[in-house]
């Protein structure tokens, strides 16, 4: 917790965030399932963590340790979900990582998204999972409640938004990291 609260201080006296350097979303997506897939037999958890990375290219301009930081804490928060949702089925011990292009409107982006089959999150609850100590109401353990205050924070200075959704049809909960698209991978930029 601790560690926790320290980074969101950093973040928000802009001395965490690195250098941005192009890099393929897709990539980060696969080394993150390939490490989560090993802490889950090393932990002897019956979660499956599967990719889903169709599209090629979908370069960001990142800090890659801190997107990575920030897609662990969403993973990690996926886990919980599956492991304590009440009465769900072994088979919704899935998580899918998957990156997908998108537009907002106003330019074209990368989703790097988390879905789980969990216990969901009340609507209500959204905007409060992202602030520190913020927990859903059914959580039937609470923990410290940073783990997506952290990711949105990292996210944030890396001109990137979180966004939240309940799947449909349910179960379970889509935690959508959206950073802006980069054309030319050769590019590199500063983190604002």
């Amino acid at each position: 917790m601790v560690d926790n609260l320290a980074v969101i201080a950093r973040v928000s006296r802009g001395d965490y965030i690195g250098q941005g350097v192009a890099m393929d979303s897709t990539m980060i997506a696969h080394d993150a399932v390939i490490d989560w897939r090993e802490r889950m037999e090393e932990r002897e958890l019956p979660v499956v963590i599967e990719l889903d990375a169709s599209p090629k290219d979908a370069h960001v301009v990142v800090d890659q340790a801190r997107l990575r930081q920030a897609v662990d804490e969403i993973i990690e928060n996926a886990v919980d979900a599956v492991l304590h949702a009440p009465d769900e089925p072994a088979e919704n011990n899935v998580i899918t990582v998957r990156t997908a292009f998108h537009s907002d409107g106003h330019e074209r982006r990368v989703a790097l998204e988390v879905i789980d089959r969990g216990r969901g999150i009340p609507e209500e609850d959204f905007s409060v999972v992202q602030k520190r100590f913020g927990r859903t109401s059914n959580d039937p353990h609470p923990s410290g409640g940073l783990g997506l205050a952290v990711a949105k924070n990292i996210v944030a200075a890396m001109r990137g938004q979180i966004e939240i959704r309940n799947n449909q049809p349910g179960p379970g909960v889509t935690v959508a990291i959206s950073l802006p698209y980069v054309e030319d991978p050769n590019e590199e930029v500063g983190s604002e």
